[in-house]
């Protein structure tokens, strides 16, 4: 199933690769970069595994549905949004950076 369906389910499998991203970059400005994206989620077993350029494979965390809404679902520093009315993407934010990853995926639920 391609997303863009209504996620209301905690288990997603299959795959999310992206294809763009915009981020802050840590300047006292805070400047924001526009750059193509080698970033590769995959969804198991309630669980985010995470490869990008540079980097194989790994075991990122457990994901859970958001308690706001059902197409987002929450994994550590990371929000996934699959929602109809868009491209699906994830949003990364830790205190001083944010990072959104607009993503092509299948996955089913």
């Amino acid at each position: 199933m391609l997303v863009g369906a209504e996620v209301n389910a905690l288990e997603l499998n299959g795959v999310c690769i992206g294809n763009k991203s915009v981020a802050s970059v840590p300047t006292p400005t805070y400047k924001v970069e526009y750059a193509s994206s080698t970033d590769k989620y995959r969804f198991h077993d309630g669980k985010v595994f995470h490869e990008f350029e540079g980097r194989k494979e790994y075991y990122y965390n457990k994901i859970r549905v958001s308690p706001f809404n059902p197409n987002h679902f929450i994994s550590g520093h990371m929000k996934f949004v699959f929602d109809k009315k868009g491209p699906a993407y994830v949003v990364v934010a830790t205190k001083l950076f944010w990072k959104v990853i607009y993503l092509d995926c299948t996955i089913s639920w």
